[in-house]
């Protein structure tokens, strides 16, 4: 059964990455979709995941996977939860997240 986790993954940017439109374009065609994009600071972008996973293991290497397959050269520098501890995110949250 798969459960739904909420994690940033911040990574710092190789030297020839694309404009900002391109990136989110390549983010999502590889399977980011389900991550809100920042990419404010110069040289890095941050990814607000909500992923559906078997554990949050699977959950963070399928997104880092994901994330280096769009921007070779990509290196994660930054893994937060949101929490002391991971945990699924409850479908009354994902909601109330929305409104």
């Amino acid at each position: 059964m798969s459960e739904t986790y909420e994690f940033v993954l911040i990574f710092s940017l190789p030297a020839a990455t694309a404009d900002t439109d391109e990136l989110i374009e390549r983010l999502g065609q590889a399977g980011c979709a389900d991550a809100l994009v920042g990419v404010g600071k110069p040289g890095e972008v941050a990814l607000d995941f909500c992923r559906e996973a078997h554990s949050f293991d699977a959950a963070i290497s399928s997104a880092v996977a994901d994330v280096k397959r769009a921007i070779p050269g990509a290196i994660l520098t930054q893994t937060d939860t949101h929490t002391d501890a991971p945990r699924p995110l409850q479908t009354s949250e994902r909601y109330s997240m929305r409104a």
